[in-house]
């Protein structure tokens, strides 16, 4: 074939390509590199802003301690003495009344209360009455049982009266936490 051409230097593209400096990978990379500059810095800016704020905050709480003191600390420990005093002559006291209220809320109907009556002394609360069977006693012992106020509960007396009603006497320890 004459006439043909065999070097086909002219037609083929180079194998060396020429690359940009400035392509567009390098330009992400700056882009990136400025963004990240920028929130290194907002995030220094803030540092610094929170660091002026706490600052400013343990100056006045150095200031209000130092305004405080002499006669007003006095005061207050004074305050603060007889709170204690008082706490402590008000715990360990029990208060018949408000066992007496307690009572009333788990007496079951068909128990008539006769007596209450309460001794320091001996740490007890007897109560009396009457009631329309030994079953309504037995069950009333097992409420009262169940108060976290009463650490035993006894019978005195159990007798069944002539008109047919049962008549108790029961004996209630408290509890020391009382």
């Amino acid at each position: 074939m004459p006439g043909m051409n065999l070097s086909q230097n002219a037609q083929q593209p180079s194998a060396l390509k020429k690359h940009p400096i400035f392509g567009k990978g390098l330009i992400a990379i700056i882009i990136i590199l400025i963004l990240s500059l920028i929130a290194w810095q907002g995030l220094a800016y803030w540092e610094r802003r929170i660091d002026t704020e706490i600052s400013d905050i343990t100056a006045r709480i150095t200031e209000t301690q130092a305004s405080f003191g002499g006669k007003q600390a006095d005061e207050v420990a004074d305050l603060q003495f007889r709170l204690d005093a008082i706490e402590k002559s008000f715990s360990g006291k029990v208060y018949p009344g408000e066992m007496l209220r307690g009572l009333e809320g788990v007496i079951l109907p068909g128990i008539d209360l006769s007596e209450y009556s309460f001794n320091k002394e001996k740490g007890s609360i007897t109560i009396a009455g009457e009631a329309d069977s030994f079953l309504l006693v037995a069950q009333q012992m097992v409420l009262l049982k169940k108060m976290s106020d009463f650490s035993a509960i006894s019978v005195d007396k159990l007798k069944r009266e002539e008109n047919g009603k049962i008549s108790f006497n029961l004996l209630a320890t408290l509890n020391q936490s009382i």
